[in-house]
């Protein structure tokens, strides 16, 4: 059986009890122009209540951020629902799209592109203009993430990059140095210890450890102020990092919990093949 009416299958969905009460509007949000194109290398299934959607391999364009995240859409009905319940079974196609959160270590979840619909003359002129209102909105099916749906999206240009995004977006736990990079997608590419004893970088497709070179200068005396600049020169299996900070911002002087400072980055990365410039931005702290 293939459920395809759009209000059958939503109105199955809460009656399970498995929708997000969350919907984002697309005018709402701030457009990237131009569109950033990612592709999934591999279908990726994620098992929902009762429900397992899985998103499929191929293209999908950063097209809207906010304060939360990333929003990309796919190409077509990029997402298929396998439903089965005691008293329901069926599958669905969806034209969908991927949210990434800001925060590294949630995973990434999945929505409903909502399409057009036939006009409901009995609904009167008001409803219909709010139907109307709402189409191309962004609804989440599922409350479900998946980190392997946020690790397989992944930019078009950087499979020519020497570096990309932390394979592990946790590699150091708990206080330290945080560094992303817009022109390289989303998530941190170096992470470091707080005291600086070892860093992690995607180099060449994978999450390397480094260590500190003597040649590095010290924090200066007087950190964290904003100007503030040194240098550390890192070194790991057949690859030097160096990395150039200056501090951007620091915490509010009436704000005592805050533990964070601004940094930004220049990496200057080379292998026995190649070297590339980097602009990172982040933070140093808690």
């Amino acid at each position: 059986m293939t459920c395809k009416p759009l209000f059958a299958v939503l109105a199955l969905l809460f009656s399970l009890g498995t929708a997000e009460a969350r919907s984002a509007n697309p005018k709402h949000l701030q457009a990237i122009e131009p569109p950033v194109e990612y592709r999934l290398a591999t279908d990726v299934a994620v098992q929902g209540y009762n429900i397992l959607y899985t998103l499929r391999a191929g293209k999908y364009f950063l097209r809207y951020q906010d304060r939360r995240g990333q929003y990309f859409t796919g190409e077509g009905e990029c997402m298929h629902l396998d439903i089965r319940t005691p008293k329901t079974t069926g599958t669905n196609d969806w034209t969908c799209g991927i949210f990434v959160p800001k925060d590294p270590k949630r995973g990434a979840s999945f929505f409903r592109i909502r399409p057009a619909t036939p006009t409901h003359t009995e609904m009167g002129p008001v409803v219909n203009a709010i139907i109307r209102y709402g189409y191309g909105s962004f609804d989440w099916p599922d409350k479900a993430e998946s980190m392997a749906l946020r690790e397989k999206l992944v930019p078009v240009q950087a499979s020519a990059s020497l570096v990309g995004p932390l394979r592990n977006q946790q590699a150091i736990d708990g206080c330290g140095f945080y560094i992303a990079s817009e022109s390289l997608g989303t998530g941190f590419i170096f992470q470091a210890t707080l005291d600086e004893s070892v860093a992690f970088m995607n180099i060449g497709g994978q999450d390397l450890r480094l260590h500190l070179g003597p040649e590095s200068a010290e924090m200066p005396g007087d950190f964290p102020k904003v100007g503030n600049r040194w240098k550390a020169i890192w070194a790991g299996p057949g690859v030097l990092v160096e990395a150039e900070y200056a501090v951007t911002g620091t915490c509010p002087k009436e704000c005592e919990s805050c533990e964070e400072t601004k940094i930004d980055v220049t990496f200057t990365v080379r292998n026995k093949d190649k070297t590339q410039l980097i602009q990172g931005k982040g933070s140093v702290g808690c």
